[in-house]
């Protein structure tokens, strides 16, 4: 029984999941990184075959815009006199994708600002203006796959195991009663088998439980804390980020709470 769907799992960790990655993103990233090397490197093999391909009878479509200019080898300098985008064209455009493609092209370069240095190209998405096929496929998961709103915490000390252990607690993603009843499965009872008080749910289990009480117990007193006891995942979080303290310390703790729980799973 699958308790994660497979695309948030392949989110990063920004957007909740485990930062996977999905080969879709991977690929549409490599196929940016050819685009990029056909406007920053003109004289390369693999440019010079598409420009035969392209000037080759199977594909003989060429951008409309520029076959109409009376010069098609016109520069956008000269078409921009005194702020203003002047048209040479050949005959008038009617043709309705023409049309749309010119309101396109004038909506796109409205703001455009001419420089007398030569063009180059700048990637946006990197801070140093050059194609990263990591950044571009972080870039375009984030577009396609969902976000549970709930970045996934990570911690570097800690195992993967235990790590994956947390995210499932805070999606509450665990096979206890109350859950596999939400998913048709017909129990005699939903309560706690052990304490047989509460509904067996994922804060019941790992906070307010008795055996979960008794350890938590423990741990406040390794830990000389003289807080509450939490009752939920969150309020745990929230405990520990807003106490007083080095980020060290909090760390420190947080890596003990995280193993304790990790302990305690379910089977």
């Amino acid at each position: 029984m699958a308790w994660v769907k497979w695309d948030i799992i392949l989110a990063s960790l920004d957007q909740g999941g485990l930062g996977v990655g999905s080969l879709k993103a991977f690929n549409l990233a490599l196929l940016q990184k050819w685009r990029w090397r056909l406007v920053t490197k003109p004289d390369s093999l693999w440019v010079k075959v598409i420009k035969a391909i392209h000037e080759s009878p199977l594909c003989s479509r060429f951008n409309r815009l520029f076959r109409l200019d009376l010069d098609e080898n016109c520069t956008i300098n000269e078409w921009l006199i005194s702020s203003n985008w002047i048209w040479h064209w050949r005959r008038s455009v009617t043709f309705e994708r023409t049309e749309e493609m010119l309101r396109t092209l004038t909506n796109e370069l409205r703001h455009t600002k001419l420089l007398s240095e030569p063009d180059t190209c700048m990637w946006s998405l990197s801070d140093d203006g050059l194609f990263s096929v990591a950044v571009t496929r972080r870039h375009i998961d984030q577009v396609i796959l969902p976000s549970v709103n709930i970045a996934t915490r990570w911690n570097t000390v800690l195992p993967k195991k235990v790590n994956i252990f947390i995210w499932r607690l805070r999606l509450d993603r665990f096979p206890h009663r109350l859950n596999l009843l939400k998913r048709g499965l017909e129990f005699d009872s939903i309560s706690c088998p052990i304490c047989n008080n509460h509904v067996e749910s994922n804060d019941h289990i790992f906070f307010s439980c008795d055996v979960a009480s008794s350890v938590w117990n423990l741990i406040r007193l390794w830990c000389h804390i003289s807080d509450p006891q939490p009752s939920s995942c969150q309020d745990w979080l929230t405990w520990i980020d807003n106490r007083s303290g080095s980020i060290n310390t909090k760390n420190r703790l947080y890596v003990i709470v995280a193993s304790v729980l990790g302990a305690l799973e379910i089977p």
